[in-house]
């Protein structure tokens, strides 16, 4: 009777919404003579750290808000927040992890919070973090005088270094809006040291053969499953009994489902294709479905695969960018990257490579490698021999959790 009563309260516990851990507040959601929202992406890298990111806009924001918070991030898109006066205190004081993004980077030099800064831009540099560079556009910036020591990323333009990230104390200062790669993917490598030193972990890669439908080929499924199993490749399978090409053809049901059974049995973890998620799982019977790919209702109990964010490898100018670290689910589970897409053949393969190496350079990393079902056997092979060449381990989406201390282990 009392283990009976125990799984009820843990069970009701469980259920319980996660409360946010993490302040956000901000000026306004969008920079001057822009209709783009600049918080969303910044909530979403925060997701990282917390799946529950209270955000609040300065006019509305309370020092209880604050003295709730473990950690406050505040943003300026187009100047410091109009906070209460007791809120500038409480910042002033505070040993709390404490970030100020573009026109509140102020934050983390002494004497200087609340400064006005006026934003600049720099078209062409070197954006230079932690040993690695990249060719970037900072637009806008908000210069601020810093102890080179503190700098933690700055650009080199026309001979001049600009301090972009810097740590003082319990304050990191980003004086430029992340929004974009690669600045989005340094923002949060960055925030570990103050956030969560522990979650410091190794990158690796994830395979994801996307889309298996009864129209693919299942003697293809069947050799790549060979091939990962060869090689002690974990991988995953996304799939749909729906929604198939027009001018395809079906395979009957029963070799849909025994392919699917195969690559189960040789260490493939299915997916379920987006829209009712684990509602479809009966009709993948005698398979057993361990999370769904973008869902449009997310189920909290379940991993999920490659919902589009704004942060994906350097470099690459198409949005919506992917996630290029695992995030947390506010339910428990964990949302995976599907974050390296391209080419598959010559010259293609190469900037597979490239964008898993782009990936992998930040700690935690995750290079989710998309190999679309419907491709010829050899495509799908040279796919992943591309990927595989960068020397990273390749990991279970269903037992390998690089981040500790998760809200739900998988």
């Amino acid at each position: 009777m009392r283990c009976a009563i125990l799984a009820v309260v843990l069970g009701l516990l469980g259920a319980l919404p996660v409360m946010p851990q993490t302040l956000l507040v901000f000026d306004s959601p969008t920079k001057p003579f822009s209709m783009e929202n600049e918080i969303e992406p910044i909530s979403i890298l925060l997701s990282r750290f917390d799946p529950a990111v209270m955000r609040r806009l300065g006019t509305e924001v309370q020092l209880s808000d604050m003295e709730q918070a473990e950690r406050i991030v505040v943003v300026g898109n187009g100047g410091f927040p109009a906070l209460p006066a007791p809120c500038l205190v409480y910042l002033e004081k505070t040993t709390k992890p404490l970030v100020g993004v573009g026109a509140a980077a102020s934050l983390a030099i002494p004497g200087r919070i609340g400064a006005t800064l006026k934003p600049s831009a720099l078209n062409t540099g070197q954006l230079i973090y932690s040993g690695s560079e990249w060719p970037a556009r900072v637009d806008p910036y908000f210069p601020l005088e810093v102890a080179p020591p503190k700098v933690l990323v700055r650009v080199v333009s026309q001979e001049r270094s600009i301090p972009i990230c810097w740590r003082e104390g319990n304050r990191i200062g980003f004086a430029a809006l992340p929004s974009s790669p690669p600045l989005s993917m340094i923002f949060s490598d960055v925030l570990i040291d103050l956030f969560e030193p522990t979650a410091a972990t190794d990158p690796s890669l994830v395979f994801i053969v996307k889309d298996f439908n009864p129209s693919c080929s299942s003697e293809s499924l069947r050799r790549l499953t060979d091939y990962f199993f060869h090689h002690g490749v974990p991988f995953a399978v996304t799939t749909q009994m729906r929604d198939l090409p027009e001018g395809t053809s079906a395979m009957p049901r029963e070799e849909f489902l025994e392919a699917l059974v195969y690559a189960e049995s040789h260490g493939a973890r299915i997916f379920i294709r987006g829209g009712e998620g684990m509602k479809d799982a009966p009709s993948f019977a005698p398979l057993t479905p361990c999370g769904i790919e973008d869902a449009i209702q997310p189920d909290p109990s379940a991993l999920q695969i490659g919902r589009p964010t704004y942060a994906r490898t350097p470099n690459d100018s198409v949005s919506p960018f992917l996630i290029h670290t695992p995030m947390r689910l506010s339910g428990g589970g964990w949302l995976w990257p599907s974050n390296v897409r391209g080419g598959l053949d010559g010259d293609l393969l190469s900037d597979i490579r490239q964008q898993v190496h782009s990936i992998v350079s930040f700690r935690g990393g995750v290079a989710g490698i998309v190999i679309p079902a419907w491709l010829p056997f050899q495509s799908m092979r040279d796919l992943a021999d591309a990927a595989r060449s960068i020397p990273v381990a390749p990991i279970d989406p269903l037992t390998a959790v690089p981040e500790p201390n998760p809200f739900k282990q998988p």
